[in-house]
């Protein structure tokens, strides 16, 4: 929307014509958010009993191993680096069917590409040696709390992002049997997030941060997976008067649980995939198989018959 509205400004001021600086959306704070944060931990600690085990659950994912430093181990070398991979560009022609499968298997985009990325992670790890019946692949997932406001009318302004975790198995002849996995996916990353479970999730972080000080700091998820493209949304770079000839997907990795990031977005008339990664968990290498596996493994699943 931001970027958007910059074209059209833009665009206006070269064409001599007036601005439009109508109203676009409301601003609305966290509190809705943050209300039924105090309910659910209330909730939580009026049954002991569960929230003893969702407390240990989370403590296994926030102390687990990711499969990349499992398989391949972490780079040595000099002091480590963001770097960004070359997106790779989605054949429009396979972007439709790919859709048109998605549908009429009852799921999302969203979870068709996760299922995507978890297969190619899955591949590699596999042929650097971790041979196993399935791969337990924790992923993250920014995911938009203004689902869980009400009276909304317009576009709503201000930061309502949260990480969700989907950790779940990935079987190891998953890509022979890719839509059953992705049904499996849709249906987990739905249930989470209809009941609350990013929230839930946050809290029991919270619950636990006492009892993770003295912990190292380490890389915990596998991946991070953000989708900012939707057919319903106007792919950006095509003005009147001002085209934009790059586009790259940038986001900081120091610090934090997570050392390997994809994301898609929607540039012009294509969609592009992207990887950006730490040089110390992940080596550039093994960056463009991944990714080249990303692609193979999206051209492929268009092309079978199901």
């Amino acid at each position: 929307m931001v970027i958007s509205q910059i074209f059209k400004t833009l665009d206006s001021l070269l064409d001599s014509a007036l601005v439009d600086d109508s109203q676009i959306g409301e601003f609305r704070d966290r509190s809705k958010v943050r209300a039924a944060e105090a309910k659910i931990k209330a909730s939580l600690e009026n049954d002991k009993n569960r929230l003893k085990e969702l407390l240990e659950e989370r403590h296994k994912i926030l102390t687990r191993v990711p499969l990349i430093i499992e398989a391949i181990r972490e780079p040595k070398g000099p002091p480590p680096e963001i770097n960004i991979s070359k997106p790779e560009i989605l054949d429009h022609k396979l972007l439709q069917v790919f859709r048109a499968k998605c549908k009429a298997h009852k799921v999302t985009f969203n979870s068709g590409f996760i299922g995507v990325m978890r297969v190619a992670l899955m591949e590699l790890v596999r042929e650097a040696g971790i041979v196993r019946n399935s791969y337990n692949i924790s992923t993250l997932h920014p995911i938009n709390t203004r689902r869980y406001m009400s009276n909304v009318t317009s576009m709503v302004w201000a930061f309502h992002g949260m990480p969700m975790t989907l950790e779940m198995a990935t079987p190891w002849d998953a890509r022979n049997n890719f839509w059953k996995h992705v049904v499996d996916i849709d249906t987990k990353f739905r249930e989470h997030i209809k009941k609350m479970g990013p929230v839930e999730d946050y809290v029991l972080d919270t619950m636990l941060k006492p009892m993770l000080q003295s912990v190292e700091k380490n890389t915990i998820y596998d991946m991070v997976f953000t989708n900012t493209w939707s057919p319903t949304i106007i792919t950006i770079g095509n003005g009147k008067h001002v085209q934009m000839s790059h586009f790259h997907f940038y986001t900081s990795l120091k610090d934090l649980e997570y050392k390997l990031t994809c994301g898609i977005f929607g540039f012009k008339t294509w969609v592009q995939s992207q990887l950006i990664y730490s040089s110390e968990y992940i080596t550039k290498e093994n960056v463009v198989k991944l990714s080249e596996r990303m692609t193979t493994e999206f051209n492929d699943t268009v092309k079978t018959m199901d």
